[in-house]
């Protein structure tokens, strides 16, 4: 699955319309996993994130219920991760 948005030029609401995705994300990608198991089968999650993806990815994995039932997951790549650079911020 490929998950792509549009953006602006204001980098705050960005950060933010990311996170928005991955917690929308996040809920697909739980109703794939329930028809998985319910037709048994077992899939493996892996995810590849480049520039903003790693807020999407902090989206998807806010909802603890939700992000519980994908797991295990495979592998998680982050490809030029966009990342604050102050010392102090989260």
């Amino acid at each position: 699955l490929s998950l792509q948005w549009d953006s602006g030029f204001q980098y705050d609401d960005n950060r933010q319309l990311a996170f928005q995705k991955g917690k929308i994300f996040a809920s697909y990608l739980n109703t794939i996993h329930n028809l998985l198991k319910e037709n048994r089968v077992k899939a493996h999650f892996s995810f590849l994130l480049h520039s903003m993806g790693n807020i999407v990815f902090q989206g998807i994995t806010t909802d603890t219920k939700v992000f519980s039932t994908i797991l295990p997951i495979h592998q998680v790549f982050l490809c030029a991760a966009d990342l604050k650079s102050g010392k102090n911020e989260h």
